[in-house]
């Protein structure tokens, strides 16, 4: 039965169009693909659909097969690159999907703020006091902060040597003692926190 070529070649059927070709001169998978040079894997990636030849790979497909592009697609080189960058361009879009859910996920569970870990114990005005040191990893957020600083308060809570924490959120843990240093200082009494 012989193969037709039809008329709207669509990007999709490549693949059989590729396995008639070989199959038309008589080759199996790893002779066509040694003839193109690819690797068997790749030619049957090819056939299957999963991927597409570059232009350049068709042309030496058409090249070994004896058969022409426009034999091969019923159309030129321009419809052809149209239908390859529509794919690229689909592969592109996964893929930063994909990238976007990845780091999505990274922001929500990646760590914020580094704590120092040095802690110092003082006289304050509500009693004695924890002072704890944490250090933004990415950007400082006074509402992150807080949120923050109120969770590690809560590791605290059944201290009972002392009755307030306070968690200073420097930019560099190599001044601890300069004024402009600090991004915020936060205090919670211990006897107030709830989970």
């Amino acid at each position: 039965m012989k193969k037709q070529w039809g008329k709207t070649m669509k990007c999709g059927d490549i693949g059989k169009q590729i396995v008639y070709l070989r199959e038309k001169k008589g080759y199996s998978q790893k002779e066509f693909a040694d003839c193109i040079p690819v690797s068997q894997s790749t030619l049957s990636r090819w056939e299957s659909g999963a991927i597409i030849p570059s232009l350049q790979q068709l042309e030496r497909i058409c090249l070994v097969s004896g058969a022409t592009l426009e034999e091969l697609f019923n159309a030129d080189k321009e419809r052809y690159e149209k239908s390859r960058a529509r794919v690229v361009l689909q592969k592109r879009i996964i893929a930063a999907l994909v990238a976007v859910v990845i780091f999505g996920n990274l922001y929500v569970f990646f760590p914020r703020y580094k704590v120092l870990g040095k802690t110092e114990i003082y006289c304050g005005a509500y009693g004695d006091s924890l002072r704890v040191y944490a250090k933004p990893l990415i950007y400082y957020d006074e509402d992150e902060a807080y949120t923050f600083g109120k969770k590690l308060a809560n590791r605290y809570k059944n201290e009972t040597d002392v009755s307030t924490i306070e968690v200073v959120f420097v930019k560099s843990f190599s001044d601890l003692n300069k004024k402009d240093n600090e991004f915020s200082t936060n205090v919670y009494l211990l006897n107030t926190l709830s989970d």
